[in-house]
């Protein structure tokens, strides 16, 4: 494709104000994603309870999330900033959005894709984590770190073999008008966001399961022969798949938005420029990087709460054991 036609898309691109808006919209969210996720890493204490497997498999999850976040920073960043502010700076010149290498657009979609799959791959291997921990309740808590380690290998993996099949398909010597992993890729990636998709649905599915099953253990009468430790663990277990169905299941809505609705849009749009346009419209999943820090901070401030109100009405009941203690003492 020559200069003055990919000079043209983008100028065409630039022009479009809900595209431009969109663009804005999505880097504005993944900007206060990166930002929200590592502070909700550093505060967060709903997890401390948990496993070591479990808690290091929730910091890759967030890692991941802070790191697609970036990804699309970049992404959607760069391409608001062409279409915006330097295309002002430019509005002399004959081209005032400038095509730019596909070695520098698609370097910051493989960063979103890495971190994407990546979520995925972690919502998966907690929920494989929680089987375990399910199945071998009554010795779990003497596991060691080797499970968590080996699932967050297998999330790592995911992420990995995405990124390596979209190298091989991404053209590194084509000029772009707007960032995307170039034609030569784009279907691909369509048909790996179906595989992403029945991912998360089995995730969401089985961590539903283990809730029940471990509800159903924590209620049945037989349950008050059972260890200290068999006990503590299926709490852990309820609380756990608790606390992580919620986050699987939001980013599975966003997820099977971008994994249904934008595959079958852009298989059956011919046009290139057109296709990535619609993919970077309809990319919902950005709106997870936001929902995640506020459910996660939401639910941190309930607890903390919650164990506030307990400390005050232990003061308050040990406030009154001292009165009636001294009354007895005054009338005996």
């Amino acid at each position: 494709m020559d200069l003055e036609q990919l000079c043209a898309e983008g100028i065409s691109l630039s022009e479009d104000s809900l595209f431009v808006t969109i663009m804005g919209l999505k880097s504005f969210c993944a900007f206060a994603g990166v930002i929200s996720v590592l502070l909700i890493t550093y505060f967060e204490d709903l997890t401390k309870s948990f496993h070591k497997n479990a808690r290091m498999i929730v910091y890759l999850h967030f890692g991941m999330v802070a790191i697609s976040a970036t990804g699309s920073l970049l992404s959607d960043g760069y391409d608001f900033l062409r279409f915006t502010a330097i295309k002002s700076m430019n509005i002399e010149e004959d081209c005032s959005v400038h095509p730019f290498s596909a070695r520098v657009g698609a370097s910051f979609k493989l960063i979103k894709i890495f971190g994407t799959s990546g979520i995925i791959g972690t919502i998966f291997a907690w929920s494989l984590e929680r089987l375990c921990a399910t199945i071998f309740a009554k010795s779990y808590e003497k596991k060691s770190s080797k499970l968590g380690a080996s699932l967050c290998l297998v999330a790592i993996g995911l992420a990995i073999v995405d990124v390596s099949v979209h190298l091989s398909r991404i053209d590194f010597s084509a000029l772009l008008s707007m960032v995307s992993v170039t034609k030569p890729a784009i279907d691909i990636s369509m048909k790996f966001y179906y595989g992403l998709a029945a991912i998360e649905i089995v995730s969401v599915l089985l961590l539903g399961c283990i809730w029940i099953m471990n509800v159903r253990y924590n209620s049945i009468k037989s349950r008050i022969f059972s260890t200290l430790a068999y006990k503590s663990q299926i709490q852990e277990n309820i609380e756990a798949v608790s606390f992580m169905f919620p986050v699987a299941f939001i980013h599975c809505f966003f997820g099977l938005t971008a994994a249904l609705i934008v595959p079958s849009i852009a298989l059956s749009i011919e046009d290139p420029l057109h296709k990535a346009k619609s993919i970077a419209e309809f990319d919902l999943v950005v709106l997870y990087y936001v929902v995640l820090p506020i459910t996660l901070f939401w639910r941190n401030y309930v607890k903390r709460k919650n164990a506030k109100r307990v400390v005050e009405l232990k003061v308050h009941g040990d406030s009154l054991n001292n009165h009636f203690t001294m009354l007895r003492k005054l009338f005996n």
